[in-house]
């Protein structure tokens, strides 16, 4: 395969990635969001995402694994929250899932930074995702200011670019683009943000 096509065929299956995603979401707002005895919400609603994903008869020629495992009444966690790869592992990328609450570490070291810091990495795959669970707001309310915090970080994020996509109180997707610290896999990133609402 040319290295043309192996470049259109990570957009292509970094593409497939969230709409398996977006195809997935629960009708109803998962209960570990109001419920208080889940103390990290965001790590059972990913185990749900990841389970209903390999359900999928969609997911075909797509291996999906999550960094967070079921045990009796406790997630136990490791590291990136969802991987996508194909079956050969010749292409992978990851997804970072955030809580969007009022303290959200969405922007931060623990969530889009590790993609700017190339915490998460693959060789020559420049495109990841962020999920963001939207707690108490509609999407299109978060988005706002989402936007608006990510633009006023743009420098420790090495912003230069943002674009919706997608716009809807229970669904928004927009991409941001930026340059790496470190630049040991990729230059530049493109990350595609999708958060989902219950409101």
């Amino acid at each position: 395969m040319i290295k043309q096509d192996w470049k259109k065929f990570r957009k292509i299956f970094f593409r497939k990635c969230c709409e398996l995603i977006c195809e997935f979401k629960p009708v109803n707002k998962p209960k570990y969001l109001t419920d208080k005895k889940y103390s990290k919400p965001e790590d059972w609603i990913t185990c749900d995402y990841v389970e209903g994903i390999t359900k999928m008869d969609i997911r075909r020629g797509v291996r999906v694994e999550s960094g967070k495992q079921r045990c009796g009444n406790n997630v136990t966690l490791q590291e990136p929250d969802i991987t996508f790869s194909t079956l050969d592992n010749r292409v992978k990328t990851f997804f970072e899932c955030k809580i969007l609450g009022d303290n959200s570490k969405y922007t931060g070291e623990d969530g889009m930074q590790r993609f700017i810091t190339e915490k998460y990495r693959f060789d020559k795959m420049p495109f990841y995702g962020m999920l963001g669970y939207v707690k108490d707001d509609s999407a299109t309310e978060k988005q706002k200011k989402l936007q608006k915090s990510i633009k006023n970080k743009k420098n420790d994020l090495n912003l230069t670019n943002q674009e919706t996509l997608e716009n809807s109180d229970s669904q928004v997707i927009f991409k941001t683009k930026h340059k790496t610290i470190n630049k040991r896999c990729n230059v530049n990133i493109e990350i595609t943000h999708i958060l989902h609402s219950w409101e």
